[in-house]
């Protein structure tokens, strides 16, 4: 939790200027009570705390490739 802002709403607001940059929701909260907003902010993934190394490690690799 943000003070100002929620996740979804920083979201929005990047999906406004940038509709390319990969956005990851890293919360504690459980997917289903959330699921419809991160469809409508522009999420493009989300993540269970505690995260596990390898499925950060998949995100990282699969959102910024490096070009050969």
């Amino acid at each position: 939790m943000m003070s100002v802002f929620s996740g979804l709403q920083v979201s929005k607001q990047i999906r406004k200027t940038n509709s390319h940059i990969p956005v990851v929701a890293l919360t504690c909260i459980p997917f289903d009570e959330i699921k419809k907003g991160l469809s409508k902010s522009g999420i493009n993934h989300y993540i269970s705390k505690p995260a596990q190394d390898e499925e950060l490690r998949m995100l990282f690799n699969e959102h910024f490739k490096t070009p050969a």
